[in-house]
């Protein structure tokens, strides 16, 4: 009986000792696994953490203004709000979707397919503009019912605006949101900014775009917004530091027009189409530069309708076709002050001679050729014929000419070229 008793204490001894054994191993392994985790992963698992817990989000920069000679504001930035939907908290909220969009007053279906799109095309986008600027009943209506419609949410935005309206339209340009093209070209832009299209919008845009800031959010759970956070310490980022970072506005441009000339000269102008220019002869530059006919830059912030690009796209007035630099028209009577040069450099004539009178009209070949005063000028020198801008004389002058001397003389005046005024899409001189 006793053996049996030694026998059971040995095989329990044995026992023990093997369960000792295994929770000694297990606790090696468990300190050896916390110690991975806590030390030796501890950094990886940190950023782990911090990247779960805080987002990060773009602030955009806002636009550089456009400003006259004076500092009068012709292009400025306005606060709006714009409404994003969140696709990743829809869900199965389609019933409540439906009840705001009708609220906001959004065409649903077109949302739907607008989204389906923008996922098949951004996947990697947490948000998609819906409304770029939303007016008052629609603010108020999301942020009474913040809870109830969590796929939406506002965001404060810079939208662009043309406090003139169509003054000085061709010459400043507008802008358009970028488009796949302009993404692929340029890393510094992303999906739903807006780009310089024409005018001075388009030249200026590597000064009027500024550079976008940072801001970290801290996200609760429920994936809810908690607040914004400005430095963060040991955690490395591309300084040492992670943290919010302020966008850095784009350059103000300051033009040589002069608003008030501008505004007059728009004012006076009632022809239905041409274009005005009034230079400073000192020095060149632009003071005033109108286009007829006109349109409102306005129109195209946060994207013109089908229906009114069409409009514009077939009026035969073509509004969008800025005459001062884009159309090429014979120089006329200005070209009279080139020929008196060419003839003068040439030796052909002297500043004091005279040519044949003016009756009128002027012979050439088998035509006549008139003069803008039917009874003449008489009898000239070219001093004279250009004070009166006398057709005759210079159709005289034209005929003793070479076709090379006109070429050579009109080269130098810049006949022929581009002025170099910095604008888009100017267009070749005759």
């Amino acid at each position: 009986m006793l053996e049996d008793e030694r026998s059971n204490i040995t095989i329990l001894m044995a026992r023990f000792k093997a369960l000792s054994a295994l929770i000694l191993i297990a606790v090696v392994v468990l300190v050896s696994t916390l110690f991975f985790l806590q030390v030796v992963r501890a950094e990886l698992y940190k950023k782990l953490a911090f990247s779960n817990r805080i987002r990060k989000q773009r602030v955009i920069a806002p636009r550089g203004l456009i400003k006259d000679r004076r500092g009068d504001k012709l292009v400025v930035n306005v606060p709006v709000y714009q409404i994003c939907i969140l696709p990743a908290k829809i869900d199965n909220r389609s019933d409540l979707l439906s009840i705001a969009c009708e609220w906001l007053h959004i065409e649903e279906e077109k949302l739907r397919e607008n989204l389906a799109e923008w996922i098949d095309r951004f996947p990697d986008m947490r948000e998609m503009p819906v409304i770029q600027a939303a007016d008052k009943e629609q603010i108020s209506i999301l942020r009474e019912n913040r809870e109830l419609f969590p796929f939406f949410k506002l965001a404060l935005r810079h939208r662009r605006q043309y406090p003139q309206g169509s003054i000085a339209a061709h010459l400043l340009g507008y802008v358009g949101e970028v488009t796949d093209e302009d993404l692929k070209t340029s890393a510094n832009y992303h999906q739903g900014d807006i780009i310089g299209r024409t005018g001075v919008e388009f030249a200026a845009e590597t000064y009027l775009k500024g550079v976008d800031g940072e801001r970290l959010v801290e996200i609760s759970a429920e994936g809810t917004e908690i607040g914004v956070i400005d430095i963060i310490d040991g955690v490395e980022g591309a300084d040492g530091n992670v943290g919010s970072r302020a966008p850095v506005p784009g350059r103000d441009i300051l033009l040589t027009i002069d608003l008030g000339l501008q505004r007059e000269i728009e004012r006076i102008f009632t022809w239905d189409r041409g274009s005005v220019v009034v230079m400073d002869p000192r020095n060149g530059e632009i003071l005033a530069a109108v286009s007829r006919p006109v349109y409102d830059p306005n129109m195209f912030i946060g994207g013109v309708s089908a229906k009114e690009w069409k409009r514009l796209y077939e009026d035969q007035g073509n509004p969008l076709f800025n005459r001062t630099i884009q159309a090429t028209y014979p120089p006329g009577s200005t070209f009279k002050v080139v020929t008196a040069y060419a003839a003068l450099s040439n030796g052909l004539v002297g500043s004091n001679q005279y040519l044949k009178p003016c009756y009128g009209s002027y012979r050439f070949g088998n035509r006549n050729f008139g003069c803008w005063r039917p009874e003449g000028h008489g009898s000239l020198a070219l001093q004279g014929a250009i004070e009166q801008s006398c057709d005759v004389y210079f159709y005289q002058l034209g005929e003793i000419l070479e076709a090379d001397e006109f070429a050579a003389a009109g080269r130098l005046f810049g006949l022929g070229g581009k002025t170099g005024v910095e604008l888009p899409s100017e267009a070749v001189g005759i």
